[in-house]
């Protein structure tokens, strides 16, 4: 009874670990909503731009603004007011988690009340900050101004906040919901929270850069709260309990981190709360000490996700704060509205410089519209492609040292694979598996030539110098039309009716011709594979990338400790083997992303400085999705390498949780005669 019960247990913790391995998934990007998003880019750089009255870009370099500026209330038309405020109420009506926030009140007989809601780094920037709001009942209460000369310990540049999440403390699910946190305070206020793929290990970086390093190591389950007066300088260990997952006290951590003390510890807590020392704990009465000042000067904040609870740190079950009006204190749902107001008084300036910055250098970009990407020939396209793509499109791999890897990530290695397998025609192969095989084997001379056209194609088009791959919405479902052509003397039984075929068309393409002459060629043995990848583990920190496609024979693939920090970073590895490259290194990536090159490390500049040629884009527009895309803010040798996306719909780039449609759609695409060859030479070996 005993044995099954242990098999049991060993079953269901089995499940258990299985169900920490990430899913990885393909999700469609709603066309409707990306140009939405762009109208409304374009929308507010018009606005943005009617209000400056000149060349932004120009005027930067011509008249250097000085820091004082940002304190200037520009004269704003009420209309564009409006037409702004319209525009985020419909941003919001997209989001698919409902947030409460404060709307602009636009009553004739009040000031405008300005409240600070995220759309992306965009209409912050448009008001600038205001004078104390008179319809406001308490004058402590300031929507804006001070911020910039307010003294304040720990105040972020530019309201941004890089952070690591150390995934030996937390796993998927419990990094899920740190995440979700910070992606609410982000929509309630103008902060910033950008994750980190890599986590920075060299000492310029640890010693003065700005970051989070979020990080368990003793597993410890109580709330452990950051030191909100220790001045930032260089990395910060935050450390989340355990017990202390739930959205509110991320929400009390987040606060402290941007330098916000406890409320119950104000200098003014004795005329709202009474402390009932004789309740609390020894060695805990610390923690309810008055502090000496409070610069923000706003009223006492029951509601404030930063109070204590009534019972915090009783010795006997006790009350150890008594709130003096029948009040809740305590609560850890949400942000209050003067959790809110806080933020914006301290952070207000920095996000508007950071806003005003940002519009300056990707406005133009947008105001000239999005221009025609270059065309690609299907010669081109094929040439590039031809020497990276894996025969038949298998991936023979095996590793070298079975130990060298632990049990997770050998599952993230088989989630990797799995995830490809599914979504696209691309089949690995692990040459340690014992299964046996009767594949017959090709000859060295077919094994190595390069494979027929497959595609039958119209000789009515021949009048055509080349074959061109237009560039397609951004987001048409990931479809690219190719148009091609073929000199007079292709044979008449080669004619395709149609000249253009759409990338759905080419799962149900018919292949005859180049077929027949294929059928003596079945799949090699696993034992004779001329391009063989071995698995070999690194613990060798950071996430190297290998270069693009097969190897030409056999080589290690050597996979960095920091690849497994994220399924992600282990995909992109991967991809790269199928012959993929970096989505920022394409042709047109100037229409989408706006690199700031003086925040670039020596060794990044020289990669971005890099553009590819048309035909590495095979055919699909540019796609911020790409699990190839690098996201906009990384730390590397003691410098934040920023490349702003230049429309409003990009600021996920470089954390999809899976290939992209257009990752998949371009790997079908270039893999398409390899796997049409496979399948026929399968079917051909059952029927001979």
């Amino acid at each position: 009874m005993i044995f099954y019960k242990i098999i049991y247990i060993f079953f269901l913790l089995k499940g258990s670990i299985k169900c920490m391995i990430p899913g990885l998934s393909v999700q469609k990007v709603d066309e409707k909503i990306i140009e939405k998003k762009r109208q409304d880019t374009l929308e507010i750089c018009k606005i943005f731009e009617e209000q400056n009255n000149l060349d932004i870009r120009n005027s930067k370099e011509a008249h250097p603004r000085l820091r004082r500026n940002i304190q200037e209330n520009p004269a704003i038309n009420r209309e564009d007011l409006k037409r702004v405020e319209s525009i985020v109420e419909k941003l919001y009506d997209d989001v698919e988690e409902k947030i409460t926030y404060r709307q602009r009140s636009f009553n004739d007989s009040t000031t405008i009340k300005i409240s600070h809601r995220r759309f992306n780094f965009a209409p912050a920037s448009l008001s600038g900050p205001e004078k104390q709001d008179p319809s406001v009942d308490d004058p402590k209460i300031l929507h804006h101004g001070g911020s910039d000369t307010m003294p304040w310990t720990k105040k972020w540049h530019h309201g941004i906040v890089p952070y690591f999440i150390d995934p030996n403390s937390y796993d998927v699910q419990l990094t899920e919901v740190i995440i979700k946190a910070f992606d609410y305070f982000e929509k309630v206020t103008c902060i910033r929270l950008q994750r980190l793929r890599e986590r920075p290990l060299d000492k310029k970086s640890l010693q003065s850069v700005e970051w989070l390093y979020i990080s368990n190591p003793s597993g410890i389950r109580q709330c452990v709260h950051s030191n909100e007066r220790k001045p930032n300088q260089g990395v910060q260990m935050v450390v989340i309990g355990y017990d202390c997952m739930s959205l509110g006290e991320i929400l009390h951590e987040i606060m402290h981190v941007l330098g916000f003390s406890h409320e119950h510890t104000r200098p003014d807590r004795d005329s709202y709360i009474t402390i009932l020392w004789d309740n609390i704990k020894a060695g805990y009465k610390k923690y309810f000490s008055a502090r000496r000042d409070d610069p923000l000067n706003l009223p006492y904040d029951y509601a404030s996700v930063l109070h204590y609870p009534p019972r915090a740190f009783s010795k006997n079950g006790q009350i150890t704060i008594m709130a003096q009006h029948p009040t809740k204190i305590g609560q850890r749902e949400a942000l209050s509205e003067i959790d809110i107001l806080k933020v914006s008084k301290v952070y207000n300036a920095e996000c508007m410089e950071r806003n005003k910055e940002y519009l300056i250098e990707t406005c133009p970009s947008v105001m000239n519209g999005r221009k025609e990407g270059q065309a690609a020939t299907i010669d081109e396209i094929n040439d590039y492609f031809s020497e990276r793509i894996w025969p038949y499109g298998i991936v023979n791999y095996k590793i070298r040292d079975d130990m060298e890897f632990t049990t997770e990530e050998k599952e993230n290695i088989q989630a990797v694979i799995h995830h490809i397998e599914k979504e696209t025609c691309i089949e690995f192969r692990n040459l340690d598996s014992r299964r046996g095989s009767s594949e017959k084997e090709l000859s060295d001379e077919d094994r190595n030539k390069k494979p027929t056209k497959l595609v039958e194609i119209n000789p009515q088009q021949s009048n055509k110098d080349n074959v061109t791959l237009p560039s397609s919405s951004a987001y048409n479902n990931g479809k690219a039309k190719m148009t091609y052509s073929i000199p007079n003397s292709t044979p008449k039984t080669q004619r395709d009716t149609d000249n253009e075929i759409s990338n759905d068309s080419w799962d149900n393409l018919k292949i005859s011709k180049g077929v027949t002459r294929l059928k003596r060629n079945i799949l090699p043995l696993r034992r004779h594979a001329t391009n063989i990848l071995t698995l070999v583990r690194s613990s060798e920190p950071g996430c190297q990338c290998h270069p693009p496609g097969r190897p030409n024979g056999h080589k290690d693939l050597v996979i960095n400790n920091d690849c497994f920090n994220s399924v992600n970073d282990l995909l992109h590895v991967f991809v790269h083997v199928l012959g993929l490259d970096h989505q920022h290194n394409m042709h047109d990536r100037d229409l989408f992303l706006k690199i700031v090159w003086d925040n670039l490390t020596p060794e990044i500049k020289s990669e971005m400085s890099q553009k590819l040629p048309p035909a590495a884009a095979a055919g699909f527009t540019y796609d911020y999705q790409s699990v190839m895309h690098y996201p906009w803010l990384q730390i590397k040798d003691g410098v934040t390498n920023i490349m702003y996306p230049i429309w409003n719909d990009g600021w996920a780039m470089g954390h999809w949780q899976g290939l992209s449609y257009i990752d998949v759609r371009k790997l079908n695409l270039i893999y398409k005669e390899q796997c049409a060859m496979r399948s026929h030479s399968v079917s051909s070996k059952q029927l001979f």
